[in-house]
C-alpha cells in the first residue's frame, strides 16, 4: 500500500482516522489548536532521525515509515486548520483561541504550525501577549532561532 493510499479514508483505517479528526476540528477548533502548537515532535522539523542501518535496519525503516506516515497527517490537518482560519472574521479568531496558540507553538518551537498560521492569518503579526511582547519579540525571549529567521524573512508589508 502506497502512503497516499494509507491516507485514503476508502482504503485504510489512517484515513478514515484523518478525515474523522478533520470533521471534529472543523466543529470544534480551538482545543485542538493548543494540543497541535504544543506537539513540536509531531511535524517534520520537530524529529530527528538517525539511520544506524547495522543495528536495526528493518524495525527502524518501519518505525522511520510510521513517523513519516503521522508528519504526513498532521500537515494536512495544520492545512485543514489554516483553510478554516482563513476565513474566519477577528472575534471568531479570539474565540478559537488562536492567539495562545501561535504562541504556544512558538515557546514550543513549532515552525510548521507557526507558518501555517502565518500563511492562514497574516494579522497575527501584530498581536501581543499579556507582557506586551509581539511574536517577534517572543520568538527571540524564546530563542527560537527558526522562528525568528521565519519572521525575519516574511514580505515588508508584514513585518513588525
Amino acid at each position: 500500500m502506497t502512503q497516499e493510499e494509507d491516507l485514503d479514508p476508502k482504503t485504510s483505517n489512517q484515513g478514515a482516522k484523518l478525515q474523522l479528526a478533520t470533521a471534529i476540528l472543523k466543529e470544534h477548533p480551538s482545543g485542538t489548536l493548543n494540543t497541535l502548537a504544543t506537539r513540536n515532535s509531531t511535524f517534520p522539523s520537530g524529529t530527528q532521525l538517525v539511520f544506524n542501518f547495522v543495528l536495526i535496519a528493518v524495525p527502524y525503516i518501519k518505525h522511520v515509515y510510521v513517523i513519516k506516515l503521522k508528519h504526513a497527517q498532521v500537515l494536512e490537518l495544520l492545512d485543514c486548520i489554516s483553510q478554516h482560519i482563513s476565513a474566519l472574521n477577528h472575534s471568531q479568531i479570539k474565540d478559537i483561541e488562536l492567539f495562545q496558540a501561535i504562541f504556544n507553538a512558538i515557546k514550543h518551537g513549532n515552525v510548521e504550525f507557526v507558518k501555517g498560521i502565518l500563511t492562514a492569518y497574516p494579522d497575527i503579526v501584530w498581536i501581543v501577549d499579556k507582557d506586551m511582547h509581539n511574536i517577534f519579540l517572543y520568538a527571540v525571549l524564546q530563542r527560537q532561532e527558526k522562528i525568528f529567521n521565519l519572521l525575519h524573512k516574511m514580505e515588508p508589508k508584514k513585518t513588525l
